[in-house]
């Protein structure tokens, strides 16, 4: 079994990968800059800067460590706000196998990580992390992990499909999303035409995400009224709580650090009078923990009458760095849907192909801590042209930027 390609400074989206635990099975993997096949991820722990507040036991975060994911404390002399970083590594136990026990701990181990530091380091009495840190170690493990590209929205939102696993599927909110409501209207009509009463559409809404930087870091479904204090419903409503509206989702004392979207397998047919369970009906958990977000949500909101709810991420697209535009995509948008935007054309088995399509994913930079860097992801390693389509179902994620430098005169 060859070791895969990885490249120095640059993502590699690689359809050979196989894992040690699989000799026979192939996958597609996105690979991360520096890593080391079956082993630690990167070579250096990848330090994230001002994250400590001056409190609490710094000794106690490396304990927190598991059989997948190691993470410290990094400082010399007295510790301060200015002078420690978080150290993160990937262990390589289960990162690199590609079976689904090895990928299910691999996922535990994440989750459990990131819930630990939340309470134990962030929510506690004296928070020795600033609100916010453990989204933000969060983020920066995902960064560094290799991945399944069909895993990589897992880890960046929580998205989970349900595709061949039974489960409902469900995806976490996060602020600067976008909420495209599709809500339905009934539509009653009088004999003889009563075949014709049925739910159906009545326009698109769009809700933004957003959050709170420097303080308890809260959701909000619009900016204007999550500065403004939330009305109360009279008379209050009965369990489950309806979402008829924006306004539904901005009430007093509804505000939580997390939102989970859980799609119903079953949909009531349009010309059905209709259905208040939750079994049938997109559901919005709240919870101010991510353990309580999966395990006990502390509130449960309902969008009733056939709505559907769309998250949607930014990106950029464009001929060049210079002319990006931003564009509102549905979650789980690849590469090759923008592609198809523009024609049956796909940049393959030609000379140019590799700078026809040129993707760029922000990321905290391993060498400039504090600051954000731009890195490529590439379809193909460097010195071999574009020659396998699927390389181009990577899913985007926010802030990706996509150049599409297309032959136009």
């Amino acid at each position: 079994m060859m070791a895969p390609p990885i490249l120095p400074n640059q993502y590699l989206v690689y359809t050979g990968y196989v894992g040690p635990d699989q000799p026979t099975v192939t996958q597609t993997w996105l690979l991360p800059p520096n890593a080391v096949a079956n082993g630690a991820t990167p070579q250096q722990p990848l330090k994230l800067p001002f994250l400590y507040t001056g409190n609490g036991n710094l000794a106690a975060l490396k304990q927190l460590s598991n059989d997948d994911f190691s993470i410290a404390a990094v400082y010399s002399g007295s510790p301060t706000p200015q002078n420690v970083s978080i150290g993160l590594q990937v262990t390589g136990k289960h990162a690199w196998s590609t079976g689904a026990s090895a990928r299910n701990a691999l996922r535990a181990n994440f989750l459990t990580l990131i819930q630990q530091i939340e309470l134990q380091f962030e929510q506690n009495g004296t928070p020795a992390l600033i609100a916010g840190a453990s989204a933000m170690i969060a983020a920066a493990f995902t960064q560094i992990l290799p991945l399944p590209i069909a895993e990589t929205l897992l880890y960046a939102c929580g998205l989970e499909t349900g595709i061949g696993t039974g489960a409902a599927p469900a995806v976490n909110l996060q602020p600067g999303m976008r909420l495209r409501s599709e809500p339905s209207a009934r539509q009653y009509l009088a004999p003889p035409n009563q075949g014709f009463s049925a739910y159906v559409a009545s326009g698109t809404l769009s809700w933004n995400v957003s959050g709170n930087a420097g303080q308890a870091p809260l959701q909000q479904f619009d900016a204007f009224l999550g500065a403004i204090a939330g009305p109360q419903i009279t008379p209050p409503p009965a369990a489950p709580v309806p979402i008829n509206s924006l306004i539904d989702l901005q009430l007093a004392g509804s505000a939580y650090r997390y939102h989970r979207l859980i799609y119903p397998q079953n949909v009531i047919a349009a010309n059905n009078a209709g259905n208040l369970t939750a079994q049938q009906n997109i559901q919005l958990l709240a919870a101010n923990t991510l353990a309580d977000l999966y395990h006990s949500p502390a509130a449960t909101q309902l969008f009733f009458g056939r709505d559907l709810v769309v998250p949607e991420i930014c990106v950029w697209l464009g001929p060049s760095t210079g002319n990006l535009t931003p564009l509102y995509v549905p979650l789980g948008t690849t590469v090759n849907h923008l592609l198809e935007r523009f024609g049956a054309w796909k940049p393959l088995s030609t000379n140019d192909a590799r700078n026809v399509t040129v993707l760029y994913r922000m990321v905290y930079s391993p060498s400039n801590q504090g600051s954000l860097s731009g890195v490529q992801i590439s379809f193909a390693p460097q010195t071999a042209s574009i020659t396998d389509l699927r390389v181009l179902n990577l899913p985007l994620l926010p802030g990706d930027a996509l150049l599409l430098n297309l032959p136009i005169p």
